[in-house]
């Protein structure tokens, strides 16, 4: 009897699930794998062993990168006059800080959350059924606690005001990660844009001078004039201090001033705002200093931030500002053109901001500045958005780019990516259905990386 009845309990639960089953598996039946095609150049390079698929044109640079002699020479001169163990460790201090650094609250936040606070505390039994009189005597009370249950619930937010010694800490806390994030960004540019020539550079935020250091590097005969714009007057002295020591001499000339100026003209080659706009006090002045830096753009535009939720909202605002910008520009004159160059290979919505569970960001190695003969290698996060004027995207535009750690398997290897439709897929690669090339490029390829293939319009829409 018993038997009986567990053997019919069973047939009720089993029964369901297998039917669950069954529509499950026509689902993945139903469901097409996308056809991808390697680039063609780049199948042919491979199988006549001319080029080997872990260097393929999408990859972006990967050596873990030393800040340049020279100016680890120049830091240490810089530091002459500062114990070097106590430094050290505020650098540290200030790193973190930024690391966790969010949006500054917007006024109208602020106030509606205040509101909704006090409304709480004027629930509670203790402030129920009180008099006019007894109301004004509470006031001071109610604002206190109010104010002290806000500052729970809303960002401590605040400017940072580099004075020498937190310019200094800058330099140690962050001037390797910097470095190494914008060699990374202009190493692409570089490679993508062979013909790019730029004999001038605007630096909005310019702090201790790292947006020069990696121009220099890649432009050093072609780059004419350095504009470097940050509120700090000893960050200015710094950077120029530094630069001052460069070996060989920056063959162009660089100008630092306090305040971006308000006039479109002149425009520079390429304009770089690194880790400035969240220090911006609210969403009105980074619009309009995105606008200004939009104008006076000549051919690129690049926008970087710490790789956080707050670095990322930064960069979605930013890029959908600009967006805007671009299609209101367009409709007034159709030879206006322009589009999104990195990291994204479409000029829609971003599907990881729509998603609202991710960030669209990505990693850069580089070594830890050190005074002694060890090297700590490090990685840090960013992310960023590159916008380039007066051009149309080309087919390599439209590769994929890879967004997550690519998942390397015995004989199988996936690429979560971006693509050219706006969306974010998943692609499979395995040894036994795919082309070699096309296989081991995929197993080769990594975050951050383009993925140098063309996926059916029909399947990827």
């Amino acid at each position: 009897m018993f038997y009986n009845n567990n053997f019919q309990m069973f047939k009720q639960i089993h029964r369901p699930l297998i039917f669950q089953l069954q529509k499950c598996s026509t689902m993945v039946q139903k469901k097409s794998k996308p056809h991808m095609i390697l680039d063609e150049n780049i199948d042919k390079l491979i199988k006549a062993n001319e080029l080997k698929p872990r260097k393929h044109e999408g990859v972006i640079h990967r050596a873990t990168l030393e800040l340049p002699k020279w100016i680890i020479q120049a830091m240490k001169y810089m530091l002459e006059d500062y114990p070097k163990s106590e430094i050290i460790k505020d650098a540290t201090y200030l790193h973190r800080y930024l690391n966790f650094k969010m949006l500054p609250p917007e006024n109208y936040n602020t106030e509606s959350k205040y509101m909704e606070v006090q409304e709480s505390i004027m629930k509670r039994r203790k402030y129920k059924n009180i008099s006019e009189s007894e109301d004004n005597d509470l006031l001071p009370e109610i604002h206190d606690k109010t104010m002290k249950v806000l500052k729970t619930k809303i960002n401590p937010w605040a400017p940072i005001q580099y004075d020498r010694y937190r310019s200094l800490m800058y330099m140690l806390g962050r001037g390797a990660q910097d470095y190494a994030i914008l060699y990374k960004i202009m190493k692409e540019i570089k490679s993508r844009d062979e013909e790019f020539r730029p004999k001038t550079l605007l630096d909005f935020g310019s702090g201790i001078g790292t947006v020069s250091w990696v121009a220099n590097e890649f432009w050093y005969q072609s780059l004419k004039e350095r504009m470097c714009i940050d509120i700090s007057k000893e960050m200015n002295n710094l950077a120029e201090g530094i630069i001052n020591l460069a070996d060989p001499k920056f063959k162009s000339t660089g100008f630092y001033r306090e305040y971006l100026p308000i006039t479109s003209v002149p425009k520079f080659d390429i304009v770089v705002s690194s880790m400035s706009l969240l220090e911006l006090p609210n969403r009105k002045t980074r619009l309009d200093i995105i606008a200004n830096l939009w104008r006076k753009t000549e051919k690129y535009l690049i926008l970087v931030e710490y790789g956080t939720k707050g670095g990322f909202q930064i960069i979605s605002e930013a890029r959908d500002f600009i967006h805007q910008m671009i299609n209101i520009q367009q409709k007034r004159d159709p030879n206006n053109r322009a589009f999104i160059f990195s990291p994204c290979p479409h000029d829609k919505d971003c599907p990881m901001d729509i998603s609202k569970d991710h960030t669209c960001h990505f990693t850069t190695k580089f070594f830890q500045i050190s005074f002694s003969k060890t090297l700590i290698p490090r990685s840090e996060s960013y992310t960023y958005v590159v916008f380039k004027k007066d051009a149309d995207r080309e087919e390599k535009d439209h590769w994929p780019r890879i967004v997550r750690p690519v998942i390397v398997r015995s004989c199988h290897s996936i690429c979560r990516v971006c693509t050219s439709a706006g969306k974010l897929q998943e692609l499979h690669f395995t040894k036994a259905k795919h082309d070699r090339s096309l296989y081991y490029c995929a197993r080769n390829s990594r975050w951050g990386d383009q993925l140098p293939i063309e996926i059916d319009k029909n399947e990827e829409e």
